[in-house]
């Protein structure tokens, strides 16, 4: 947490929230939660550098859903329900956590400039703005587990692009910042099967969606 910010307990595995110095319900140091480590040596280590993780949570196994990075300096990686937020400029210093509101697993994670997206399970995909905590929006158009998120730019302003592999014609197209779902995207006429990847051009004028046997390409206007 930053200066003047404390980090008050909510979970076993010592995340929970930021709050105002001294109006912490938790604290950390009367806390008797315990820090997880993380797969294959990947730092896990949300409030202390020591090495009690390594000695003390052997076996302990946190699988890491997705990764991406957000900005020259920022990696985010989701683990079950949690944003863990990493510095690499400091070795992969743990910066910060958060928890996806309402998910049970996070699946996929994208980032753009101001605005953080997190698919879950569930079909839920929440947008959140940059540095907060609570979602803008929750998306709720799709009922099967977010397999790809991305971001991008048309005339018109931001985009998000969403899919779900797990069921035909799974893909929504949402607008930034109102978050608003494109009502006739995809068309009907388009039928796609299970999308499996996506993608924006890095100048904006196209999404490019990948299936079984097919990429097809959309111009945006």
């Amino acid at each position: 947490c930053e200066d003047g910010i404390e980090l008050s307990i909510v979970y076993s595995d010592c995340t929970g929230t930021c709050v105002t110095a001294g109006t912490a319900t938790s604290p950390v140091d009367t806390s008797s939660c315990s820090m997880p480590c993380s797969q294959n040596g990947f730092p896990y280590r949300p409030w202390t550098e020591t090495t009690e993780c390594d000695t003390q949570c052997a076996g302990a196994t946190y699988n890491a859903t997705d990764i991406c990075f957000s900005g020259e300096h920022e990696l985010l990686v989701t683990v079950q329900n949690k944003l863990l937020v990493y510095d690499i400029r400091k070795s992969a210093t743990f910066v910060r956590a958060m928890v996806d509101e309402g998910s049970i697993e996070t699946t996929k994670i994208a980032a753009s400039p101001n605005y953080i997206a997190l698919g879950s399970s569930s079909g839920v995909v929440n947008v959140y703005n940059k540095g907060e905590v609570k979602p803008t929006k929750s998306i709720m158009n799709l009922s099967t587990s977010i397999s790809s998120l991305a971001f991008g730019e048309s005339s018109n302003g931001a985009l998000l692009a969403m899919a779900s592999q797990a069921e035909a014609n799974g893909m929504r197209l949402v607008t930034l910042p109102n978050c608003n779902v494109v009502p006739s995207f995809p068309s009907v006429g388009a039928r796609h099967k299970n999308i499996h990847a996506l993608a924006f051009h890095p100048q904006g004028s196209l999404l490019s969606v990948g299936e079984f046997g097919k990429v097809t390409n959309y111009a945006l206007m």
